[in-house]
Protein backbone atom coordinates (compact mmCIF):
# COMPACT_ATOMS: atom_id res chain seq x y z
CA UNK A 1 0.00 0.00 0.00
CA UNK A 2 1.29 3.47 -0.99
CA UNK A 3 0.75 6.43 1.12
CA UNK A 4 1.10 9.85 -0.89
CA UNK A 5 0.58 13.54 0.98
CA UNK A 6 -1.42 15.42 -0.66
CA UNK A 7 0.05 19.08 -0.96
CA UNK A 8 -2.72 21.31 -0.87
CA UNK A 9 -3.06 23.80 -3.71
CA UNK A 10 -3.61 27.17 -3.17
CA UNK A 11 -4.56 29.70 -5.85
CA UNK A 12 -3.50 33.65 -6.08
CA UNK A 13 -5.38 36.39 -4.71
CA UNK A 14 -6.55 39.28 -6.82
CA UNK A 15 -3.76 41.27 -5.10
CA UNK A 16 -0.96 39.15 -5.30
CA UNK A 17 -1.96 38.47 -9.07
CA UNK A 18 -1.80 42.23 -9.34
CA UNK A 19 1.49 42.42 -7.72
CA UNK A 20 2.99 39.65 -10.31
CA UNK A 21 1.78 41.43 -13.28
CA UNK A 22 2.69 44.89 -12.04
CA UNK A 23 6.19 43.36 -11.61
CA UNK A 24 8.27 43.77 -14.49
CA UNK A 25 8.62 47.10 -15.95
CA UNK A 26 6.83 48.59 -18.60
CA UNK A 27 9.48 50.50 -20.58
CA UNK A 28 11.29 47.42 -22.20
CA UNK A 29 10.15 45.35 -24.86
CA UNK A 30 10.86 41.90 -22.95
CA UNK A 31 9.23 43.89 -20.00
CA UNK A 32 6.08 43.85 -22.19
CA UNK A 33 6.79 40.43 -23.62
CA UNK A 34 6.80 38.89 -19.61
CA UNK A 35 3.55 40.62 -18.88
CA UNK A 36 1.55 39.02 -21.61
CA UNK A 37 3.23 35.94 -20.99
CA UNK A 38 2.16 36.08 -16.86
CA UNK A 39 -1.15 37.42 -17.42
CA UNK A 40 -1.74 34.49 -20.05
CA UNK A 41 -1.19 32.11 -17.19
CA UNK A 42 -3.11 33.43 -14.65
CA UNK A 43 -6.30 35.00 -17.03
CA UNK A 44 -6.37 31.42 -18.74
CA UNK A 45 -5.32 29.18 -16.44
CA UNK A 46 -2.94 27.76 -18.67
CA UNK A 47 0.01 25.66 -17.38
CA UNK A 48 4.04 26.71 -17.91
CA UNK A 49 4.45 23.78 -20.23
CA UNK A 50 0.94 24.67 -22.38
CA UNK A 51 2.42 27.98 -22.75
CA UNK A 52 5.11 27.13 -24.32
CA UNK A 53 4.04 24.88 -26.30
CA UNK A 54 1.55 27.35 -28.10
CA UNK A 55 2.12 28.90 -31.24
CA UNK A 56 0.34 31.45 -33.51
CA UNK A 57 -1.92 28.88 -35.60
CA UNK A 58 -2.91 27.69 -32.01
CA UNK A 59 -5.20 30.72 -32.08
CA UNK A 60 -8.24 29.93 -34.14
CA UNK A 61 -11.88 30.10 -34.29
CA UNK A 62 -14.40 27.68 -32.78
CA UNK A 63 -17.99 27.56 -33.28
CA UNK A 64 -17.94 31.54 -33.62
CA UNK A 65 -15.79 31.53 -30.58
CA UNK A 66 -12.01 33.11 -30.80
CA UNK A 67 -9.83 30.21 -28.61
CA UNK A 68 -6.75 28.75 -27.97
CA UNK A 69 -6.04 25.30 -29.13
CA UNK A 70 -3.80 23.79 -25.47
CA UNK A 71 -2.20 20.57 -25.74
CA UNK A 72 -2.51 19.62 -21.94
CA UNK A 73 -1.30 17.07 -19.42
CA UNK A 74 -0.86 13.31 -21.32
CA UNK A 75 -1.53 14.94 -24.76
CA UNK A 76 -5.22 15.95 -23.38
CA UNK A 77 -6.48 18.43 -26.09
CA UNK A 78 -8.69 21.52 -24.84
CA UNK A 79 -9.65 24.73 -26.43
CA UNK A 80 -9.77 27.80 -24.01
CA UNK A 81 -11.87 31.20 -24.97
CA UNK A 82 -10.26 33.80 -25.43
CA UNK A 83 -11.69 37.42 -24.13
CA UNK A 84 -12.16 40.03 -27.22
CA UNK A 85 -9.49 42.25 -25.40
CA UNK A 86 -7.24 39.56 -25.65
CA UNK A 87 -8.03 38.85 -29.20
CA UNK A 88 -6.93 42.73 -30.07
CA UNK A 89 -3.85 43.28 -28.28
CA UNK A 90 -2.60 39.43 -29.59
CA UNK A 91 -1.38 40.85 -32.77
CA UNK A 92 1.11 43.26 -30.78
CA UNK A 93 2.20 40.79 -28.21
CA UNK A 94 3.39 38.86 -31.51
CA UNK A 95 5.21 41.69 -33.53
CA UNK A 96 6.51 42.27 -30.11
CA UNK A 97 7.68 38.57 -29.65
CA UNK A 98 9.52 38.59 -33.14
CA UNK A 99 11.21 41.34 -31.98
CA UNK A 100 12.40 40.34 -28.53
CA UNK A 101 12.95 36.67 -30.31
CA UNK A 102 15.31 38.02 -33.25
Amino acid sequence: MVITAEIPKTALSNDQARYLLEAPPEDTLKAKRDRAILATLLYYGLRRQELCNLHVKDFQRRTGVMMFHVDGKRKKERFVPVEPKTQRLLPSIWKLLAIVNS
